[in-house]
C-alpha cells in the first residue's frame, strides 16, 4: 500500500467518511460556505466544488435546494457571486454562472431518471435564460462574439470576471481582458450538452449548432509551438503559463488533440505542479511570487502570481484521464493524493486549506478550512473508488 509509513490516528479504510465529514462541515440549508473563517458563500466556489454533494446522503435534495436559492437570485443571466448583505452581494464573475450551468448538465446526468420533469424542465429553463441574456442582454460587461462564438471581455470592464479576481484601486490585479481560455472552454461545453438537453426552437434560434461548430475549429488558435495560451486579445495568443488552460482542458468536451493533452501535462509537470496543488503562475514569469505573505496588498499580489491552489488538483486529474490509459491514471492518481492521505489520516488537521505556498517549504496558507479544497481532494478518492470498487490503494 501506499500509505505505509509512521503511525497514523486512522485506519486507510475511513478516508473517505473522513473526507465526508469535512463536506459536510461547508454545508448550510441552501448554499455552501467558501471557507473558513472570513468567507461566506461564493457561487462560483459553491458549483466548482457542487458535484461532491452529490455522493453523500440525500444528496439530490440538498443540490437541488442549492440551484434553486440560486435561480432566485439571478439577474440578467448571471448569479451572485459573492453573497452577503444586499450591498456586500455582487454579480461579478462570469465562470461562476458558466460553472452553475454546467453542473447543472452533471445534476441531470449524475441523477438521471431521479428527477421529475417539472424538476428537470425548471432547471434547464434556466440555461435557456442564461443563453438568451449572453446573446441579448446589451449591459453585461462581456459579449458574444459572433465570429469564433467566444465570450469577450473588452479592456474597458473595471471588474476581474474570472476566478482570478483580485482588484485594487479598481483595477484588476490580473487582467485577463479578451477571451481566457477556461471561458471559452466552459462556454463551449455548456453550448454542446444545450444542443441535446435543450429544445429544438431555441437551438435555431440562438443558431448554436452552427455556434458550437465554429467554437470547435477555432479553439486551436490557443495552442502555439510548445506552448498554451492563457487567452486570446485582439485577436492574438497571449502565452503566459498559468493553469488556466488546465481546467479547459480538464472540461469533457474541450476541443484538444492527444497532442495538445500532452503539451499540457508537460508543462503542469515541469512548471505548475507541486504536492499540493498548482501554482497559478510559472516560476520563470518575472512576476511569479514564491511566498504568500505580508500585508494585504503584499498577499493580492502573491494570490494569483505562484501561489500553489489545491482545487484545481480535480481539473488536472480530469485532464489526465483523457491523456492516460487506466493503469497509468490510477497510478497518476495515487501519486497527487499520496500527500492528501497522509495529512489527512495523521489526524492532525480538520480540513484542508485555501493555499500553499508555490515554493518550497510548501506552508498552507489562506484560509486553513476551504470548500473547494477538500472537494476536489474527495472527488479525485471517488474517481480512484469508481475505477477500482473497495479498493483503496
Amino acid at each position: 500500500p501506499l500509505l505505509n509509513f509512521g503511525a497514523h490516528a486512522f485506519a486507510e479504510e475511513n478516508l473517505l467518511a473522513i473526507l465526508e465529514e469535512m463536506v459536510e462541515d461547508f454545508l448550510l440549508e441552501r448554499d455552501i460556505i467558501a471557507g473558513y473563517p472570513w468567507f461566506y458563500c461564493w457561487g462560483r466556489d459553491t458549483f466548482i466544488g457542487l458535484p461532491a454533494l452529490f455522493y453523500l446522503k440525500e444528496g439530490k435534495e440538498r443540490a437541488l435546494k442549492i440551484f434553486e436559492a440560486y435561480l432566485g437570485r439571478m439577474k440578467k443571466g448571471l448569479i451572485p457571486n459573492v453573497i452577503g448583505t444586499p450591498e456586500e452581494t455582487n454579480y461579478n464573475s462570469l465562470d461562476g454562472t458558466l460553472w452553475f450551468a454546467l453542473r447543472i448538465f452533471d445534476f441531470i446526468q449524475f441523477f438521471e431518471g431521479e428527477i421529475s420533469s417539472p424538476i428537470k424542465g425548471k432547471l434547464l429553463s434556466a440555461i435557456e435564460s442564461i443563453i438568451e441574456a449572453f446573446f441579448e442582454e446589451g449591459d453585461l460587461p462581456f459579449y458574444v462574439d459572433k465570429k469564433d462564438g467566444f465570450l469577450e471581455i473588452p479592456d474597458s470592464v473595471p471588474l476581474a470576471l474570472t476566478w482570478m479576481d483580485v482588484v485594487i484601486d479598481k483595477k484588476p490585479l490580473t487582467p485577463r481582458y479578451g477571451k481566457p481560455i477556461e471561458i471559452s472552454a466552459l462556454w463551449h461545453n455548456v453550448l454542446l450538452l444545450a444542443l441535446s438537453h435543450l429544445r429544438e426552437n431555441f437551438i435555431k434560434k440562438f443558431k448554436l449548432q452552427e455556434l458550437v461548430q465554429r467554437q470547435r475549429e477555432t479553439f486551436s488558435r490557443y495552442f502555439g509551438e510548445g506552448a498554451i495560451a492563457d487567452r486570446l486579445y485582439q485577436g492574438n495568443p497571449v502565452f503566459e503559463t498559468r493553469p488556466n488552460f488546465v481546467i479547459a482542458l480538464g472540461l469533457p468536451f474541450t476541443p484538444a488533440s492527444k497532442e495538445v493533452l500532452a503539451l499540457a501535462d508537460k508543462i503542469v509537470r515541469e512548471e505548475l505542479l507541486t504536492s499540493f496543488g498548482l501554482r497559478s503562475l510559472s516560476p520563470k514569469h518575472p512576476a511569479f511570487k514564491r511566498k504568500y505573505f505580508g500585508n494585504q496588498y503584499q498577499r493580492d499580489l502573491a494570490y494569483h502570481h505562484g501561489t500553489v491552489w489545491v482545487w484545481l488538483l480535480y481539473p488536472y486529474s480530469q485532464m489526465l484521464a483523457k491523456l492516460l490509459t487506466p493503469e497509468e491514471y490510477i497510478q497518476e492518481l495515487q501519486k497527487l493524493l499520496f500527500p492528501f492521505r497522509n495529512l489527512l489520516l495523521s489526524g492532525k488537521v480538520g480540513s484542508l486549506p485555501e493555499l500553499y505556498d508555490g515554493d518550497n517549504p510548501y506552508y498552507p496558507k489562506g484560509a486553513p478550512a476551504q470548500f473547494w479544497s477538500v472537494a476536489a481532494i474527495f472527488l479525485m478518492e471517488k474517481e480512484l473508488e469508481k475505477i477500482r470498487p473497495g479498493e483503496r490503494v
